[in-house]
């Protein structure tokens, strides 16, 4: 025996403030965030980083290494990023450490190797160094992009678009 149940349904917008939380927390545990970090890994992989992977939950780290030198990435950063952000300070500060190492000697100072070997050594740490703070610069952005992927305003933003529909109570219709 079949029987026809009728439900008065709403949008976003006709909802109460405490059914558009229910909404929002329908949203946020229902919605498959996809691949949501694709532009900062692009981002990344643009100035020569390559992020391997990352958590920003417990663990709260990221991986990742140089797909270009050092110096080709700080390079590209001080060329496509703005003097405000985070990677750019990083990327001057790198710079900065690089061109502080002091010169060679001639090659025949007798002093020359041992001064090589304690420069290459500098420069190693420095990029490494580099590459951690950079790392940690985009774990910064990955957590804030997280943060807006799950915030009213985007969450809203995305309800509205797909014209969900709710009961009053703010489940999913």
């Amino acid at each position: 025996m079949s029987r026809t149940i009728e439900t008065t349904v709403y949008t976003f917008d006709e909802l109460s403030d405490e059914a558009k939380e229910r909404a929002r927390d329908w949203w946020c545990a229902s919605y498959p965030l996809g691949e949501w970090w694709d532009c900062t890994y692009e981002d990344a992989k643009m100035i020569g980083l390559k992020i391997t992977g990352f958590d920003i939950g417990r663990a709260n780290e990221i991986t990742g290494e140089f797909i270009t030198s050092a110096i080709e990435c700080s390079e590209a950063i001080l060329k496509e990023h703005g003097e405000t952000c985070e990677t750019y300070k990083t990327a001057q500060a790198f710079c900065a450490a690089i061109d502080a190492l002091p010169e060679l000697p001639e090659e025949n100072d007798p002093s020359y190797w041992d001064i090589e070997r304690d420069l290459c050594a500098a420069n190693d740490e420095a990029e490494a160094d580099f590459l951690q703070s950079l790392l940690e610069d985009y774990l910064i952005l990955l957590r804030h992009e997280y943060e807006y992927q799950m915030s009213d305003d985007c969450v809203d933003e995305n309800i509205l678009a797909n014209e969900y529909e709710f009961t009053e109570e703010g489940e999913r219709a």
